[in-house]
């Protein structure tokens, strides 16, 4: 059976987090990349949106008789299947958005950095849809 409550309750903690997430977005890119606290908290914020998104899920698609999903980019498309979100949208959301954000875990801290903040802007974008 689906848990209406823990649903609501892991979007409600997502919309408090969105506002926090789309300051970071907005800041130009001088003023992120100048102080290291902002990757550290875009990472901390998109770490627990991200979370909270993929325990809802794995619970509508556990709770609707289907296996858990191998991953959790599989999470998304299993979504898709269910017609909780359209098939396209399922398929463009994967973490890290690009593998540019994926690349850049081997390059200096500032390119990494420029990645986070490029995925944040995209993430805030895909979740203010």
């Amino acid at each position: 059976m689906i848990d209406c409550a823990l649903i609501t309750r892991k979007m409600s903690l997502i919309l408090q987090d969105l506002p926090k997430l789309t300051d970071l977005a907005r800041l130009p890119r001088e003023q992120y990349v100048g102080d290291p606290i902002h990757e550290v908290v875009a990472e901390r914020y998109l770490e627990r949106t991200i979370g909270r998104m993929i325990d809802i899920n794995f619970h509508l698609v556990t709770e609707s008789g289907q296996a858990p999903p191998k991953d959790y980019y599989n999470s998304f498309l299993a979504l898709g299947t269910l017609g909780v979100m359209t098939a396209d949208l399922a398929k463009q959301i994967r973490w890290p958005p690009d593998s540019a954000t994926a690349s850049c875990t081997n390059t200096m801290r500032s390119i990494l950095s420029e990645c986070t903040r490029r995925s944040l802007s995209r993430f805030v974008r895909f979740l203010c849809i």
